[in-house]
């Protein structure tokens, strides 16, 4: 791989790599997004943090709410994909939205990025619920770590701003770390769960629905997706998902 651009801030390495046609993130070594303009989608983690809106009624969501920007590899996908009326996303990083910007063009007009702490401001809003939360969020060290642990205050705050109709979207490293957050809490009422890997890493995403959904549903709405039932059907999506409740 090739580093096609560098930058170092308040002791912070920021790199952009090139892997034949894919972009890549890397802040201190870690991997924080990829892009691939000749291609829909990653292949990697990033397609599992998206896929769960094809759960959705009509596979849409209108309000979007992203925890953890990086290069905005999930925003490029669901407004290629999906289209939301707006993203919202969450970033402690100035220099993630910059880049998410400047650099990997990943912000259209629906999208509004905004640099807080997530935690700090998921406890402070008051507006409307969102159809889909996101919640990728990870720390900038050596080695990838959650920023936040999934313990009952955060799941439930969390599940307070996602409506009726919406899922919580959460990356984990691995399953023991998945298996052991709250969202398995009974108290907290997810409909359901299901959860999804791909064979490039071992991150487990959970989806958590407010309402039961199908996964016949899911199926049918990616068959009938203009791009992504095409490369479903010659097996180019690569994902496995997995019901749990």
């Amino acid at each position: 791989m090739a580093v096609i651009w560098e930058k170092t801030l308040h002791g912070v390495r920021y790199e952009i790599r090139s892997a034949g046609q894919a972009r890549r993130l890397y802040t201190n070594g870690v991997l924080h997004s990829q892009i691939n303009l000749h291609k829909p989608v990653t292949g990697f983690v990033w397609d599992l943090l998206m896929l769960p809106v094809f759960f959705l009624p009509r596979a849409y969501a209108h309000r979007v709410l992203l925890l953890g920007v990086g290069g905005g590899s999930v925003i490029r996908m669901l407004n290629n994909l999906v289209c939301p009326h707006s993203i919202t996303g969450i970033e402690l990083h100035p220099m993630h939205i910059y880049i998410a910007k400047k650099i990997f063009n990943s912000v259209d007009d629906n999208v509004h990025l905004v640099q807080a702490d997530a935690g700090q401001w998921l406890r402070a809003y008051r507006g409307p619920a969102f159809d889909m939360i996101i919640d990728d969020l990870f720390g900038r060290e050596h080695r990838p770590e959650r920023a936040v642990e999934a313990d009952r205050g955060w799941v439930t705050l969390l599940r307070r701003h996602c409506s009726k109709q919406g899922v919580v979207v959460s990356n984990f490293i691995n399953r023991g770390q998945f298996q052991a957050s709250a969202f398995f809490d009974q108290g907290l009422a997810f409909k359901s769960i299901y959860q999804l890997r791909v064979d490039s890493d071992e991150n487990v995403v959970g989806a958590f629905f407010r309402r039961t959904v199908s996964r016949n549903d899911f199926n049918r709405h990616i068959a009938a997706h203009k791009t992504l039932g095409p490369l479903s059907k010659r097996g180019r999506l690569k994902y496995k998902i997995r019901r749990l409740i």
